[in-house]
């Protein structure tokens, strides 16, 4: 982890942090002359933002030393779960249908 973020939502510290404030984060701390980039050193160009919910990882892309793009990678809480039927389980329940 790089830096411990907190977003406000309704007056309140929300639970995870927005796309939208990782970029902006990530844009401060690359540019020179911003608070945060006077805080802290970043030494690469991936930035592990800390929030309540995880860590959002977020790399800068740079063109003739300008940021041109920065990029996020998101986690998110598992939502499904399957299972896969192979042959031997159509076998095994039909040999139990003729019996």
């Amino acid at each position: 982890m790089d830096l411990a973020i907190r977003m406000m939502s309704m007056q309140k510290p929300h639970q995870a942090l927005a796309i939208t404030g990782a970029i902006c984060t990530t844009a401060a701390a690359f540019l020179p002359d911003t608070v945060l980039s006077e805080l802290i050193d970043i030494k690469r160009e991936v930035l592990r933002l800390a929030h309540p919910g995880g860590i959002i990882e977020t790399k800068a892309e740079f063109v003739a030393g300008h940021i041109s793009a920065i990029k996020v990678v998101r986690t998110a809480r598992m939502i499904l779960e399957g299972y896969v039927y192979t042959k031997s389980h159509y076998a095994l329940a039909s040999q139990s249908q003729l019996a």
